[in-house]
């Protein structure tokens, strides 16, 4: 906004002059094309240092020239903007042939009166002719040191207030900039909560514009209105300019600031030129993309919070797909010792019982085909029997039957329904078994006897078969008598 925000008493005219740009601003704004513009969402930290190295991937970007003015005097500039769950990202890279920071100590609200940048931001959209409470225009000087004005319902009430609004520290805005050889760069992250935004997502439309404020010379501090509750009542009472209480440090006065104003001010905003502020005015956008479901969660929860869950469901996940394959294989394990007791009581193979997985290869039934011949199912149980004690492998087998691998290995399939290194552990794991329940030999003696050279392998690979430890099938010795009950 150009100049002071109120015109007192003696100033009417140009206050009611003020009003009539502003509502024709709008009409202006109305009739204008009212398509939202898109505001990414942004992945990812942005170093707030004044360099735009890390202004990387989908951004609106805003550029800006100033028409009315000739160069060298005039200003350009490139605006960046992106949002995520809890601020509003922006970026300025301003072309400045003269950049003049305000002094030390200078007050925020008057920051415009240097060079500096502008962004207003109405969380709602809603667009009103004048700034409410949803309403916030962000001042960040040339140096990095900012202000936020922010919509004031009270001062709604003053009719002359063109620009109801007050500084509101203590918002949690967070700005950088650096000096360029060309202008100077300003970056800044702006709490949308601070804006009335309580959840940020995509979809949700704001209200924005973008400002520089261009001063062409030096000069001394201007004057200030003092916001008070004393100087609203003055101003509610219509009072006259005399009345009101000011800050001027170098005795301008209202007509001091228009002077400087008209001499050395170069202002330009992206929706309204050189008179901004009017919420009515300012362009919509609307937040695109959003933070994926991690990031959600990671939010909502907390790393640490989240990591844990996701830990606590993968490993139940892993313990019930375990409990379930183990369940699943010993199911097939006992309709293999089946099949093999089947065929050695019978002497021959009967039906095929296909099973839905073997352990060492691929899942699927194996296809309904006709039984292997009797006397191949025989000699291969035969040989196996024979050979207990040896570490036997399918090879070895094959060449001792005088036939392929994989003649082996389909027919084992097709006879029992299992591969043959399957039907060589059932084999022996049957014989372990027998051998244990005659209660004559220990567990690592049966190991050996059935081609195991570890005992605590033999031990794993029977309980794989078995469902319980090789010690409960040695059947339990009988306590020695009492002798005096032999007496």
């Amino acid at each position: 906004m150009i100049g002071p925000d109120l015109a007192p008493g003696g100033c009417r005219l140009r206050a009611a002059l003020i009003i009539v740009l502003c509502c024709l601003g709008c009409l202006a704004a109305a009739a204008a094309d009212d398509d939202p513009v898109e505001l990414p969402y942004r992945r990812g930290p942005i170093e707030l240092d004044g360099r735009l190295d890390d202004w990387r991937g989908p951004r609106l970007e805003v550029h800006l020239d100033e028409p009315e003015v000739p160069a060298p005097l005039a200003n350009s500039g490139t605006f960046f903007l992106v949002w995520d769950e809890d601020h509003l990202w922006f970026a300025a890279d301003i072309a400045d042939a003269e950049v003049y920071p305000a002094p030390p100590g200078e007050s925020g609200s008057s920051l415009y009166h240097w060079d500096s940048i502008e962004i207003y931001v109405d969380g709602r959209g809603d667009r009103n002719p004048r700034m409410n409470e949803d309403d916030n225009q962000l001042i960040v000087g040339c140096d990095g040191r900012n202000a936020v004005m922010q919509g004031d319902e009270l001062l709604r009430t003053v009719e002359a207030w063109v620009v109801p609004k007050r500084e509101r520290p203590g918002l949690g805005v967070r700005t950088a900039a650096r000096r360029t050889a060309t202008g100077y760069v300003v970056e800044g992250a702006f709490p949308l909560a601070a804006a009335g935004v309580a959840e940020a997502r995509a979809g949700q439309t704001l209200g924005l514009d973008v400002a520089w404020n261009d001063w062409t010379e030096d000069h001394p501090r201007l004057p200030e209105l003092l916001k008070d509750l004393e100087n609203l009542a003055l101003l509610a009472d219509r009072r006259s300019e005399a009345e009101v209480a000011i800050v001027d440090p170098d005795s301008l006065g209202w007509d001091g600031l228009l002077v400087w104003e008209a001499r050395a001010y170069r202002a330009w905003s992206w929706c309204n030129g050189r008179d901004f502020g009017h919420p009515a005015t300012w362009r919509l956008a609307r937040l695109v993309g959003g933070p994926s479901l991690g990031e959600r969660l990671a939010g909502r929860w907390g790393v640490p919070r989240l990591l844990g869950s996701v830990l606590a469901v993968v490993l139940a996940v892993a313990m019930l797909g375990d409990l379930f394959l183990r369940r699943r294989q010993r199911r097939r394990i006992r309709e293999l010792l089946a099949r093999v007791e089947e065929l050695s009581s019978s002497g021959g193979p009967a039906a095929p019982a296909p099973v839905a997985e073997a352990v060492d290869l691929p899942l699927g039934a194996p296809p309904e085909l006709p039984a292997a011949p009797p006397e191949l199912a025989t000699r291969l149980l035969d040989h196996i029997r024979d050979h207990l004690a040896e570490p036997l492998n399918v090879g070895e087998l094959a060449d001792a039957l005088g036939v392929s691998v994989r003649t082996l290995q389909r027919e084992c399939r097709l006879g029992l329904g299992a591969s043959p290194r399957e039907v060589i552990l059932a084999v022996k794991m049957r014989a372990a078994h027998d051998l244990l329940a005659t209660g004559r030999w220990r567990v690592g003696e049966v190991a050996e006897q059935v081609g195991f050279d570890s005992p605590y392998h033999f031990s794993r690979r029977y309980k794989d078969f078995h469902g319980e430890p090789p010690s409960a099938a040695i059947p339990a010795r009988p306590e020695p008598a009492d002798p005096s009950e032999i007496a």
